[in-house]
């Protein structure tokens, strides 16, 4: 009811109703981010087995729904949920999508762009590998604009620095755990970063560059991996392994 009283202001037509999981059956994209809360300490693999228990009891009403589209999973640890996830339905990999570390590098550009007095939108970096403890950023493929920011620190004459760089890389690493302590959950930048995510394959709208965790087959197995991907409004996507 809270979420209808606001289509007024939606920018599209759309329908919110409190569904039940037979009504995925003709769905696009199911965005799974249920599971236990992450509590303050706590790691995101802390969370696994009971992520699990929980996904156990998701995954299969869904599948038998008639459900054929795309899973796109945000509950942590999301490299492995997304790989369970895969493996209860029994779907194609390249049906099963992370959200992997597409909020990290949303952070990243927002504190980059906040250090160098840029918007962030105009900050094109980005993090890879896990989205947690391991994640990292390569710095040499990151931009504002058109220039490669270890360009723009060697002209600035000791404006900007790389200290302040491997800062902002662990306040990047260390983000949701100073949100989960000051608040006990992240749930607006995740919230944002899904939105983004899934709006090419809802909408007419033209391709994004996202770093999205995606299947990656090595020696009979399927491993997921955060690395850049071109998403299509067909939910295409496109590896671009220069950053690894």
């Amino acid at each position: 009811m809270d979420l209808n009283h606001g289509l007024a202001f939606s920018n599209s037509h759309m329908r919110i109703w409190a569904g039940e999981y037979m009504d995925c059956k003709d769905a696009d994209v199911v965005v799974i981010s249920a599971g236990v809360a992450q509590k303050p300490g706590e790691s995101r693999r802390d969370l696994l087995k009971r992520n699990t228990i929980v996904f156990k009891s998701i995954i299969e009403p869904i599948t038998e729904s008639g459900f054929n589209g795309i899973f796109l999973v945000a509950t942590n640890p999301v490299d492995i949920m997304t790989k369970i996830t895969c493996d209860l339905s029994g779907f194609n990999p390249r049906r099963v999508l992370g959200s992997g570390t597409a909020l990290d590098s949303a952070r990243l550009r927002y504190l980059l762009g906040n250090y160098m007095h840029v918007d962030p939108r105009n900050v094109h970096a980005y993090v890879i590998g896990e989205h947690g403890d391991s994640e990292f950023i390569p710095w040499s493929n990151a931009m504002v604009s058109t220039k490669s920011v270890l360009s723009i620190l060697e002209e600035s004459n000791g404006a900007f620095n790389q200290e302040h760089l491997a800062s902002i890389e662990e306040d990047v690493r260390t983000a949701a755990y100073r949100i989960i302590e000051a608040k006990r959950a992240t749930y607006y930048g995740i919230g944002m970063s899904l939105n983004r995510i899934t709006g090419p394959s809802l909408e007419m709208s033209a391709l994004y560059l996202r770093c999205l965790q995606i299947f990656v087959e090595s020696m009979d197995s399927v491993v997921y991996l955060s690395a850049c991907h071109v998403l299509s409004i067909k939910m295409v996507f496109k590896r671009f392994w220069k950053f690894l």
